[in-house]
């Protein structure tokens, strides 16, 4: 977590809307046209919420809408937890470095750098929550190399899915059907869809 830095508390619900109460610390992104992603940490993974909306309460208060939390219980799922913003930093951009020279879990593939990823950009995706839960189809539409947080997008029925991009996620490729696995953590996807 060296790469992020806390910039406030999802504090409680504004709206049936999906719309968020933001207490704001130090370090909170001052223009309402800030255009990065903020973070939040579930199951020890980096999740990326782009902000749709941002309106101003107080000096230290912001009411925030996300794109994709539209609804009470979405939003309801964030109230708690911290927001942070990354802060790249050289460790951070060489730990990525590594991971993506790794060899996934059943050696389906081998990333030589992270540029490879980018090829992955139109493959079929296949991602999975837990044996229990349902298997979802979509399609990776595109790759964001941001340094210390790599992320998948990918839209499945109109609605894009950020998924870090970090090989202990990815089960297998297939490079012929141009098809990939995703093993996910419980309640990532629940952040989207």
């Amino acid at each position: 977590m060296d790469a992020y830095r806390t910039v406030g508390r999802i504090s409680g619900l504004w709206s049936d809307k999906g719309e968020l109460n933001i207490a704001t610390w130090d370090g909170f992104p001052a223009g309402e046209k800030f255009e990065g992603p903020l973070f939040v940490f579930i199951d020890k993974l980096a999740v990326p919420l782009f902000m749709a909306s941002l309106r101003r309460r107080s000096a230290s208060a912001v009411t925030i809408l996300f794109d994709d939390i539209d609804t009470r219980a979405r939003a309801a799922a964030l109230v708690g937890l911290e927001l942070f913003i990354m802060q790249a930093t050289p460790q951070a951009a060489q730990q990525t470095a590594r991971k993506a020279r790794q060899k996934t879990r059943d050696g389906a593939e081998r990333f030589d750098d992270l540029a490879s990823l980018t090829e992955l950009t139109g493959y079929c995706a296949t991602l999975r929550q837990g044996p229990e839960s349902e298997t979802l189809e979509g399609e990776i539409t595109d790759f964001f190399d941001n340094g210390a947080n790599p992320l998948f997008e990918v839209t499945f029925r109109g609605t894009q899915i950020y998924i870090p991009a970090t090989l202990e996620f990815i089960k297998s490729i297939d490079p012929k059907a141009r098809h990939i696995v995703f093993s996910l953590p419980e309640g990532l996807l629940e952040l989207y869809i």
